[in-house]
């Protein structure tokens, strides 16, 4: 039931584009630690650079992208032969 109520929580302060309320904290923890504080949120922060990192150009994108789709077009043929062969 909590796990429900976080995940709207979080869906919201992204549609709205608001900062996660444990962004300022945890910024104060790194200061605290002598550490660095950073602007924006933690998806800004963490994990855009991790989905586009920098030197990331089109052509790239557009083959990870196309990986993604077939291998999940694999896996669902796979399920879906299964699921059909009553297994």
């Amino acid at each position: 039931m909590a796990a429900c109520a976080v995940r709207r929580v979080g869906a919201v302060i992204e549609y709205q584009g608001w900062v996660c309320p444990l962004t300022p904290l945890e910024n104060d923890f790194r200061r605290r630690a002598g550490l660095e504080g950073y602007p924006g949120g933690f998806v800004e922060h963490y994990v855009l650079p991790a989905l586009y990192p920098a030197g990331l150009t089109r052509p790239t994108q557009v083959v990870l992208g196309t990986l993604v789709v077939v291998v999940n077009l694999i896996a669902y043929g796979v399920l879906l032969r299964r699921a059909l062969r009553g297994g």
